[in-house]
């Protein structure tokens, strides 16, 4: 079975198409999975905002709180590639790419990919200063 990611993006403002990756979606078996950085700091930083909007939403997305929507409901494949195609503002999701990896697993390779969280990059640090 094939499963499909996308990255959510963060683009402080979308005229000039600057963006920063803070979260994945995946999917394929019909139940959405959700990941997205646990540091907001740099999405802060360079928005140049207060990113209390984006966690917000990251909290309704991963607990299935849909209050961002009108309608009311869960997540379902069909509501995100729906949704996928249609957000254009400062949230936007990247256009779907699919793989033959299970979704569990395409979820940690793509949130290791596309997420940059500073625990993340401390940790490299750290592990390039012991390895020199």
């Amino acid at each position: 079975m094939a499963s499909y990611y996308s990255v959510i993006r963060y683009f402080p403002n979308p005229i000039s198409e600057e963006c920063i990756n803070v979260g994945v979606a995946v999917f394929g078996d019909g139940a959405p999975r959700f990941r997205f950085i646990s540091d907001w700091n740099r999405a802060q930083h360079f928005g140049g905002e207060s990113t209390e909007f984006l966690q917000r939403f990251a909290e309704q997305v991963t607990s299935q709180q849909l209050g961002i929507f009108a309608d009311s409901g869960a997540w379902d494949e069909e509501r995100l590639r729906n949704i996928l195609s249609k957000w254009h503002n400062s949230i936007q999701f990247t256009p779907p790419r699919g793989s033959l990896q299970q979704p569990e697993a395409l979820l940690q390779e793509v949130a290791g990919a596309f997420l940059r969280d500073s625990e993340r990059r401390e940790q490299i640090r750290r592990t390039r200063l012991n390895t020199q």
